[in-house]
């Protein structure tokens, strides 16, 4: 008579569950790709063995979140005195070098100023999100808006946008730029489908719809140089400036690609099998290397965005019943940051396992 009782219930339940992870399956906003295999996780050892060099970092600023001088993501530095940054509420910042403490002074926005209303990010699009920056000479910075490319005056605050979109469409998401000693600026566009505050679905979509362009700040003249890219984000050049070198996220790697010499328009894998998942990059001219940084850990035994990469059903039921804001948190809360070689070789890592000093952008 139990069994009776409990089989259908056993049906029922199973139908229920069927039933919701179709519906989930056509609710799901993506449609994701499947890539090829990423390679076996590194191992915490050698150069990416655990250190806890950033728990000793000094944090400056904490605490503005309620003012919206909150999420830097890149600086600019004026070789005298202000390194400039921008910020969630799309204000341009700076930072007095000469003083103690780096006082932080506000410049002015790079979209419309609504006060309030552009905290935390709703209004983000009229506001502005201002990721990668340059600083030109000339007194302006040439930003990477998450919806346009901008130069901005530091002197009169004004706001003028170079780009906003190629070929009858408007841009998805930009992420980072880097400037030329010849006036070209090098940027990428992160996804062509998304937008920035909808990274949670590019990233259970892992879809290769990412470009690297180039602006020509003399003849205003933008150019697509690569395509195809899975979440391109940070762009740095090669001390002679004969090529770029760019992180691409999904993929746990640096690429370098060829603007001159017998290699022009080349793409050569730089360096592969990160310990983390990449973001900015920097050259450092005095240390003859790249700093890396890493968003989140990669490391043996387990990664949940390896985990999930060729797994393109689950990915499309999480992406449907995942709060974007919990999305974030099947990261691990982990700081690194990785000096790379000329050669692409890691040379060390700055880590900070208890997570204090994370999320490293640049």
């Amino acid at each position: 008579k139990m069994v009776r009782i409990v089989q259908p219930l056993l049906v029922l339940l199973l139908s229920v569950v069927l039933f919701g992870a179709y519906n989930q399956f056509y609710a799901s906003p993506i449609h994701p790709c499947v890539p090829e295999p990423l390679p076996p996780l590194p191992e915490a050892v050698g150069v990416s063995a655990p250190n806890n060099v950033l728990a000793a970092a000094h944090h400056f600023h904490e605490g503005h979140y309620s003012s919206g001088h909150f999420g830097p993501e890149s600086f600019a530095y004026d070789g005298k005195r202000w390194l400039y940054s921008g910020v969630a509420n799309g204000k341009i910042i700076k930072f007095d070098l000469l003083s103690k403490n780096l006082d932080l002074v506000e410049v002015g926005s790079i979209g419309k100023d609504l006060g309030e209303a552009c905290v935390p990010g709703e209004m983000e699009r009229e506001c502005g999100r201002p990721l990668g920056l340059e600083y030109h000479s000339d007194g302006y910075l040439i930003v990477a808006d998450a919806y346009g490319l901008v130069k901005f005056d530091v002197n009169t605050a004004k706001s003028t946008v170079l780009a906003d979109g190629i070929d009858g469409r408007e841009f998805g998401f930009l992420n980072t730029c880097v400037l030329s000693k010849d006036d070209v600026v090098y940027f990428v566009e992160s996804t062509s489908k998304w937008k920035r505050h909808q990274v949670p679905q590019m990233v259970f979509e892992s879809c290769p719809d990412g470009t690297l362009y180039s602006y020509d700040l003399k003849t205003d003249k933008l150019d697509i140089l690569l395509e195809g890219l899975t979440f391109p984000n940070g762009v740095s050049l090669t001390p002679n400036e004969d090529a770029i070198v760019f992180s691409e996220t999904m993929r746990a790697r640096l690429n370098k690609y060829y603007l001159s010499g017998p290699q022009k328009g080349k793409l050569v894998r730089f360096s592969e099998n990160l310990p983390g998942r990449p973001d900015n990059l920097r050259y450092d001219a005095d240390l003859e290397l790249y700093w890396v940084g890493l968003s989140s850990k990669r490391l043996a035994p387990f990664s949940t965005v390896d985990y999930l990469i060729d797994k393109p059903m689950l990915r499309i039921v999480l992406a449907a019943i995942f709060p974007q804001k919990l999305a974030y948190h099947l990261l691990p809360k982990m700081g690194i940051l990785a000096a790379v070689g000329l050669d692409g070789e890691i040379l060390f890592t700055l880590q900070d396992p208890s997570g204090g000093t994370n999320r490293i952008s640049e």
